[in-house]
């Protein structure tokens, strides 16, 4: 299963074989827009990133999928933070 953090490395070593530039991640962790990228013709990606089951090594859901519920409210926060 892939955390957040897991599809934010991918995410940010296959931006950086397509040239983009100004790469900038959060982790889990962190506040804020997931990925920051500059295209070769300057503009700018910004990623909302969200994994399968939990990036906590100590949670209780760790290594689970996300519930229907959990999955409802992760995609309607990013969803959110588009708009």
């Amino acid at each position: 299963m892939l955390t957040e953090n897991d599809i934010t490395e991918l995410l940010v070593k296959y931006l950086s074989k397509q040239n983009y530039s100004n790469i900038t991640h959060l982790t889990t962790t962190q506040k804020g827009i997931d990925i920051v990228a500059t295209s070769k013709n300057g503009q700018k990606l910004c990623i909302e990133v969200k994994g399968e089951t939990s990036a906590r090594l100590n949670s209780s859901r760790y290594g689970q999928y996300f519930t229907n519920n959990q999955v409802w409210t992760h995609v309607s926060v990013a969803v959110m933070k588009t708009l």
